[in-house]
């Protein structure tokens, strides 16, 4: 019989992972119904799974922080956050540029930008994707 991973007190303390609102809102981006793995356990902490690690996120001071709960624990591990916040790719390119040149693209997106600050797309593996998409019409998000 398959037990749980049983979550260690022992693993590393939190790790920064980006500066909090611009850049990866919490709240906005784990709520919006775009995946329904990850639950609130506390006004600023979300756990999750990511790959095969359970993971723990938290806005604390101003920055997005996150460790790693149960499961893979490795390098690889800590990389595959950041590609699912889409965190990896080039520092330079931020999310404001990214907003900014989208809503000189679409006037609408430009109008409602502002409300949604520091929400990002997941990348989500393809049968989680799946499974969100099929699930969303069972929801009211």
């Amino acid at each position: 019989m398959h037990r749980p991973a049983r979550i260690d007190s022992a693993r590393p303390a939190w790790r920064r992972l980006c500066a909090a609102g611009p850049e990866l809102a919490c709240e906005l981006t784990l709520a919006c119904g775009q995946a329904f793995r990850w639950r609130r356990i506390a006004s600023n902490e979300w756990w999750g799974v990511i790959g095969r690690s359970g993971v723990a996120v938290r806005e604390h001071k101003g920055t997005v922080e996150y460790r790693i709960l149960a499961g893979d624990s490795g390098i690889e591990a800590h990389d595959r956050v950041r590609d699912y916040f889409h965190l990896g790719v080039k520092r330079s390119i931020t999310l404001q540029n990214l907003y900014r040149g989208w809503a000189d693209g679409d006037s609408h997106f430009g109008e409602v930008a502002n409300c949604f600050p520091g929400v990002r797309v997941l990348r989500q593996e393809p049968v989680e994707c799946l499974f969100s998409f099929l699930c969303t019409s069972c929801n009211n998000i």
